[in-house]
């Protein structure tokens, strides 16, 4: 997956918290997400709200079955 793919999954997951600003700070791609026709594989935005009013963004797939272990791929501060 490109590394703009993430930073819109980062931006759309923010759209949801209409009170914050839309900028994307302190950004890190950790593993690349390689999607394939016979693979299946889950994505998940997991926003984090800070005490400052920030919030904190990173981006996990994990990969069919289920028992396998969540990856983060990319982070960063909204």
């Amino acid at each position: 997956m490109p590394a703009a793919g993430y930073l819109e999954s980062a931006i759309a997951a923010a759209r949801a918290v209409p009170s914050q600003a839309l900028v994307l700070h302190n950004v890190s791609f950790l593993k690349a997400l390689v999607l394939t026709e016979s693979e299946d594989v889950l994505a998940q935005t997991v926003i984090t709200h800070l005490s400052t009013g920030a919030s904190d963004f990173a981006i996990f797939s994990q990969s069919a079955p289920a028992t396998a272990t969540w990856q983060c791929h990319a982070k960063g501060r909204i």
